[in-house]
Formats: C-alpha cells, sequence, structure tokens
C-alpha cells in the first residue's frame, strides 16, 4: 500500500537542496529553468505504476528530473530531449550527481527509445513559453498556434502507445496556463489526448482510467496504455 492506495489526494513534497537546479545551468537554459521538475513529485508515481527494474521512460527530458527519481526507486530510466543543448544541460546536471544516464536527442514521434516501456512519466512542454531556443520540427515550445500543439502533443503520445508494453501505464503531468490575460485549459486539453480520438486516429489511448485534481489546478492523466 502507498500514497495512492491510502486517500483520494495527494501533495507533493519539495525536494531535497542537494537535487537544486544549479545556477550556471540554469543561466544558461533558453528558459531560464522554470520548468524544472521536482523528483520527489515523481517518485510516487514511480513507486505506484511500475515494480523494481522495469523501464521508466520520459520522453520530454529537460533537465532529468525523472531520472533520479527512478533510480531511487530501483528502476531502469530512459529520457529523451528534443533540444541538444538542453539534453547537454541534463547530462551535466546528472553527472554531477554521479548518475550514469544515457540521454538520446530526438522526439518520440520519430525516435524509438531502446527498450520496450513499461511507464511512461512526465512534465508536459507548456503553451505560451516563449521558448528562446532554437526552433526544431517538432519543438513543442515553439508551436506558433495551441492547435498545433496539442497536434504535436497528440502525436508523441500516440507514438508512445506503440513503444509500451500492453500493460503499461502513461502519468502526465499538466496544468492549466495563463497566456495573454487568457485562461488556456491545457491540463483538460492535454488530458483529452488520452480519450478516444476515431476521427482523427492519432490519440494515445483507449481510455482514461484515472485522474486527479490538486488546487494548482493541476491534473495528473493517468492511463493503461492499450
Amino acid at each position: 500500500m502507498d500514497e495512492f492506495d491510502q486517500r483520494s489526494w495527494w501533495t507533493p513534497t519539495l525536494d531535497d537542496a542537494a537535487w537544486a537546479l544549479p545556477a550556471d545551468l540554469r543561466a544558461a537554459d533558453p528558459l531560464n529553468g522554470r520548468d524544472c521538475g521536482w523528483g520527489n513529485q515523481m517518485r510516487p508515481f514511480v513507486r505506484h505504476f511500475s515494480r523494481p527494474g522495469e523501464q521508466v521512460l520520459d520522453p520530454f527530458c529537460g533537465f532529468g528530473s525523472t531520472l533520479p527519481a527512478a533510480a531511487l526507486e530501483g528502476r531502469n530510466a530512459h529520457r529523451m530531449e528534443i533540444d541538444p543543448a538542453r539534453a547537454q544541460l541534463a547530462r551535466t546536471r546528472l553527472q554531477q550527481h554521479a548518475a550514469v544516464a544515457q540521454v538520446v536527442v530526438g522526439s518520440l514521434a520519430d525516435t524509438a527509445p531502446v527498450a520496450p516501456i513499461d511507464l511512461c512519466l512526465n512534465n508536459v512542454p507548456y503553451f505560451g513559453c516563449r521558448w528562446r531556443g532554437d526552433v526544431l520540427p517538432g519543438q513543442l515550445y515553439a508551436s506558433d498556434d495551441y492547435a498545433s500543439y496539442l497536434t504535436g502533443m497528440r502525436a508523441v503520445f500516440h507514438a508512445l502507445r506503440k513503444r509500451m508494453r500492453p500493460d503499461g501505464v502513461g502519468v502526465a503531468m499538466v496544468h492549466n496556463v495563463l497566456v495573454g490575460g487568457r485562461v488556456i485549459p491545457q491540463a483538460w486539453d492535454v488530458g483529452q489526448s488520452f480519450l478516444p480520438c476515431a476521427r482523427s486516429g492519432c490519440c494515445a489511448t483507449s481510455a482514461l482510467q484515472q485522474g486527479w485534481r490538486t488546487q494548482a489546478p493541476r491534473a495528473i492523466a493517468v492511463t493503461n496504455m492499450r
């Protein structure tokens, strides 16, 4: 029994100060590291939705926060990052913590992970972040409009389904955003990409199994990737 079995809500704890993003890496990032995730946010999901020795993938690696969470729980972590400069920042950060990790440069829509995945766990890229890095094909931060962003997100999740084990689980962490004074319901729209989509044929799964909402509001879309 773990945190998710005991109650219907959960609040993440702050990371240990040792895992804070170093100032030099933050300064070198196009977004100044403001989208860096927490390891303690990831660990309960690793424990609940995978078993020791299984394969955990973060297709939006960023600064590599999922890796230590997976490693501390005895899982094998795989990371992908579409931006080469950010991939190098992740490698540098992980090396500083003596973590052995390969960060594959590319998008899951075009590049397959090295092993079938048991758990996909990620913080998604956010729309409207004013990306200042290289604008590469498939870079969701650089989407011209919200419709293009959602199309790109569905393409990643569609590719994910093909690369997961039959009983694999996908977890996407996302909250609604304020862009130009307008609330963008990104949490709910990304969650919808896990639902059946006969019209476009590009959604990631056949059923949204569970969802949580906290005061953020933050949505955790969790699904069997079948």
